[in-house]
């Protein structure tokens, strides 16, 4: 199993904890785990973003949710020490 330094794909194993029950593809529009691993940001087209514990293999998974400044949201990133998203 190899360790990546980062994750950005919105499809996978470690990730498929982000989807809401009966999601469309597009909803979820990106995803980023933080440089400590130790956490996940998925952003949406609703303009929420939710923070997750790294990985994320179950559904219905614990998470923190916030509304971004717009309607709906392409990217979020952690700062490099991991303080800000």
């Amino acid at each position: 199993s190899m360790q990546w330094s980062t994750w950005t794909c919105r499809l996978g194993w470690h990730v498929q904890g982000v989807w809401p029950n009966n999601s469309d593809p597009g909803y979820i529009t990106s995803v980023v785990r933080s440089h400590s691993h130790s956490l996940c940001c998925s952003a949406d087209v609703a303009g929420e973003v939710k923070v997750f514990p790294f990985p994320i293999p179950m559904p219905k998974a614990i998470f923190k949710s916030f509304h971004g400044h717009a309607c709906a949201l392409t990217g979020a990133q952690f700062t490099a020490k991991d303080e800000y998203l």
